[in-house]
């Protein structure tokens, strides 16, 4: 849509603007130079704009010819005045100034924020500053660049509408002082009805003005016909009429009855259709008047004001009819209103969103999609964007006509007029119900022990931090960390359905004998916590373990069998005005309930500063991991990733095993966490990924493996904090002569939680490198769906709790078909964790997920008895 076109008859109404075209024009004859008429532009535009400063720049070259802006006028605005500034300083083109220089060539008006790039352009300025960058081209060459700072109100681009007269007339001035044999000094001797017709007629009107030879010659064009039909003067002078009114047209005919007029001045009105650049026409009512110029006739066409409008008014009937017709075409609910807020235009699926009619849409009718609990607060905050020329967004849940409950994202822009005055906002509206359910009911799952229904870790995790916030302010809380004893025997002896079943009715027992207002959790395994919130008396702690012990004691019928179990408690308090911490919390809990076991068990006992043994074992065992790092104590096992159809090699895993002096064989669950907690993840995980690929480039130059086969291994959270990581991973690929596509690098959804830039930034250098990044144990964190989108996730591991029970539990069966789907569905692999025999590789095929890895093919191997296994697939 041509905003200069539609806007035209605004600025015939601004008469700061007519002032200052006026003054371009009125000092022509005292200009000696370019750089003088762009000096005077640039004050005009400080005092417009109620800039604080305005510089003017233009692109020139050293003497290596080497481009850099050279700053040739500023201004200054001052409470009395506006004052010229010293122009000493110049603006190199680096690489922050680099997409400005792109944008004065472009001719693009340019809005600027960035704090740096402000103050290398102008350091001396106010804090929060904003700038505006207006190009200024004639005939496509670039001139100048004028930079707007430190208004009272917001810049945007469209501003540049407003002072298209102005430099139009900079555009004007500057070819007559550049023109020979005409120049500014001659032009001033030339007769006083040459100097009146261009400053009246031409530069000043507000009306278009077209002067023609008696040949039906264009001489020249004013400025209003320029913006009218969007041609530049130089297109047209000297070109016959039929380039703007076709050859033979009536309209020429009209033109020519003017030199038949028998007195010079004599006017007559006619109706002329003129072509514009874009070749649309328009249909004008002129007055056409017989003229002499320098003792030539010509003929001055001026063309009339409320004909251009109707003009106008057909040409924003098309586009609004484009505009109406491209939105309907958007998936999306689009809302136009006007400065009152007032409905303007709704496209159907506005209407089909929040079910209406459209005839039941009118005036402030939109607001009513708020609940009223809701509409107060978000319209002021949407007024509040809004006059800060700022976008508005709201996330969250309506109710339609119909009482139908939408999950909507819904999203507002200002609009402006010419002035740069608010005129009313466009809005969008997107129903985000199924992919907000979706999310909801992973949330649910994520937080939910699948085999008991009760909040699992991260649920605590998230209940615990929020309770410690209100502790902080006032009351206690205590936490009782339960563990059950026996469970071992029943799952060795009766099976481990009976031990499930045995989970089930421990937790539906503790229940019972909790108050309302108490949370239970299962860490996993046989392991318990409870929050007791709110307490008044720590007597009530003691109550209620003395209860679960009591309801532990009792038997358990299971399978027809009775199944007698005790448990261990462990409890400590947080207090209002100690500093606490969720993890603390839980370690304290835990050394609790360790030292309940080591007292005989089904006991309950309370932290104490003198339990804190656990801390010296742990210390110790840090103390052993230095020396296993120095000694080189760690090895690589590794387990075989397999097409589950085809039966081929398409990777390994590479998992970390500590040979503990040189004998016992540790799994890294006992060690890695604590490997991250001093600091010997970073060297331990170096040693993981250099020696694995170190390995698969031994198998692939060996003819053992294919050059596709790729090579997984996991990235601990506190990785990410290597600086050197990029450069050490794409170094051990190059030294092996791998490619990216031979690593797989495997995260876990707590290292995505961190949600910091340093990840994402990482995440994706090293996705653009080829390398795969998979999100491991998918289901059992907070799998979060904005996690595959905001991340270059292109692999799903899922986590062996759902696969090794999917052939007996339905829910585990069903959420792994519909993370199956919904991966295919997004284009990332899926790899299956935990198949342990062939029924569970057959459900797997059955649900397509092409890669298998577990016990069925093979257990975690060193790599010399791992390659024994290689000649079992296919090549």
């Amino acid at each position: 849509m041509d905003i200069q076109f539609f806007e035209s008859s605004a600025r015939r109404q601004d008469s700061s603007l007519r002032v200052a075209v006026d003054r371009i024009h009125n000092k022509l004859q005292h200009l000696q130079s370019e750089k003088q008429l762009i000096q005077l532009v640039t004050e005009l535009l400080c005092e417009l704009s109620e800039s604080r400063h305005v510089l003017a720049f233009k692109l020139s070259f050293d003497d290596q010819r080497t481009p850099y802006f050279e700053r040739i006028a500023a201004a200054e605005s001052t409470p009395l005045s506006t004052q010229p500034l010293p122009c000493t300083q110049h603006l190199a083109i680096n690489t922050r100034t680099k997409p400005l220089y792109k944008a004065y060539v472009a001719n693009c008006p340019t809005v600027l924020h960035e704090a740096e790039l402000l103050t290398e352009i102008h350091p001396h300025g106010e804090e929060n500053r904003q700038a505006v960058m207006f190009p200024v081209h004639d005939v496509e060459k670039p001139i100048a660049m004028f930079m707007l700072f430190d208004a009272k109100s917001p810049y945007h681009i469209n501003q540049i509408v407003r002072y298209i007269p102005l430099f139009n007339a900079l555009n004007h001035v500057r070819r007559l002082l550049k023109a020979s044999p005409i120049n500014a000094h001659k032009l001033t001797k030339l007769e006083p009805s040459f100097k009146q017709n261009y400053s009246l007629l031409e530069t000043l009107s507000p009306n278009p003005i077209l002067i023609l030879k008696k040949d039906l010659n264009i001489a020249r064009i004013n400025p209003s016909l320029e913006a009218l039909l969007g041609f530049d003067n130089s297109q047209l002078v000297n070109e016959h009429i039929s380039k703007i009114i076709p050859e033979h047209h009536k309209h020429q005919h009209k033109l020519r009855i003017a030199l038949s007029f028998q007195h010079i001045g004599q006017a007559n009105k006619q109706h002329i259709t003129i072509n514009t650049h874009d070749n649309v026409p328009l249909n004008m009512s002129c007055s056409i008047v017989k003229i002499m110029e320098a003792g030539e006739v010509r003929i001055l066409v001026l063309m009339l004001d409320q004909y251009e409008d109707h003009s106008v008014q057909q040409r924003y009937e098309l586009e609004l009819a484009r505009f109406k017709a491209l939105s309907e075409l958007v998936p999306i609910g689009i809302l136009q209103t006007d400065e009152n807020w007032h409905t303007r235009y709704v496209n159907n699926k506005w209407l089909e969103t929040l079910g209406i009619e459209r005839q039941d849409v009118d005036k402030l009718n939109w607001t009513q999609l708020f609940s009223t609990e809701q509409a107060e607060s978000i319209l002021a905050n949407l007024y509040e964007s809004l006059n800060c020329h700022q976008t508005f967004e709201f996330e969250g849940s309506i109710f339609t006509n119909y009482e139908k409950e939408l999950w909507i994202h819904f999203e507002a822009r200002p609009l402006f007029d010419m002035q740069g005055n608010l005129s009313g906002f466009i809005a969008s509206i997107v129903d985000n119900t199924f992919h907000h359910n979706t999310e909801e009911r992973l949330r649910d799952i994520a937080e939910t022990d699948h085999l008991t229904k009760l909040p699992n870790r991260l649920a605590l995790t998230n209940r615990l931090a929020n309770s410690l916030e209100r502790v902080e302010r006032r009351g206690a809380m205590a936490m009782l960390s339960l563990d059950l004893d026996g469970f071992k025997n029943v799952n060795d002896t009766m099976g481990h359905d009976a031990g499930d079943k045995l989970l089930v009715l421990v937790a539906n027992r503790i229940l019972k004998v909790l108050r309302k207002e108490d949370f239970l959790a299962r860490l996993g395994g046989d392991e318990f916590i409870v929050l007791l919130e709110q307490l008044a008396d720590s007597e009530v702690a003691s109550a209620v373990a003395n209860k679960i012990l009591n309801a532990m004691n009792k038997p358990f019928i299971i399978e027809s069998e009775e199944v007698f179990i005790s448990s261990s408690i462990g409890i400590c308090f947080a207090l209002a005005g100690q500093k606490t911490t969720s993890s603390l919390l839980m370690k304290q809990a835990d050394i609790a309930m360790y030292h309940a076991k080591d007292m005989g068990r089904n006991t309950i006992q309370y932290y104490s500063s003198n339990l804190d043994k656990i801390s010296r074992d742990r210390l110790e065992l840090g103390n052993s991991l230095h020396k296993a790092v120095s000694q080189k104590e760690f090895e690589l096992f590794y387990q075989l990733q397999i097409n589950n159809s085809e039966q081929t090699i398409v990777g390994l895993e590479a998992l970390l095993r500590w040979r503990k002096n040189g004998e016992l064989l540790i799994g890294p669950e006992q060690f890695i966490p604590l490997l991250e907690e001093i600091g010997l993840i970073i060297p331990v995980g170096r040693f993981v990924i250099k020696q694995a690929l170190t390995q698969l480039a031994a198998w692939i130059s060996a003819g053992k493996l294919t050059k596709n086969v790729a090579m997984a291994v996991n990235l601990s959270p506190k990785q990410f904090r290597d600086s050197d990581l990029i450069k050490f991973i794409l170094k051990c690929i190059d030294d092996n002569k791998l490619q990216g596509n031979n690593l797989v690098l495997e995260v876990t959804e707590t290292t995505l939680l961190q949600d910091n830039k340093e990840v994402t930034f990482i995440l994706k250098e090293l996705a653009s490198c080829g390398i795969k990044i998979a999100l491991d144990d998918f289901g059992t964190g907070y799998s979060s769906l904005s996690h595959l989108k905001n991340y270059p996730i292109a692999e799903i591991k899922i986590d062996r709790s759902f696969i090794s029970d999917i052939l007996t539990d339905e829910s585990d069966q069903e959420i792994t078909k519909a993370v199956i789907a919904m991966a295919h569905a997004l284009n990332i692999d899926v790899v299956a964790e935990g198949i342990e025999n062939k029924e569970i590789l057959d459900e797997i095929i059955l649900m397509k997920c092409v890669i298998g890895q577990g016990y069925f093919y093979n257990k975690p191997l060193p790599a010399i008895d791992i390659e024994a296994l290689f000649d079992n697939y296919k090549p």
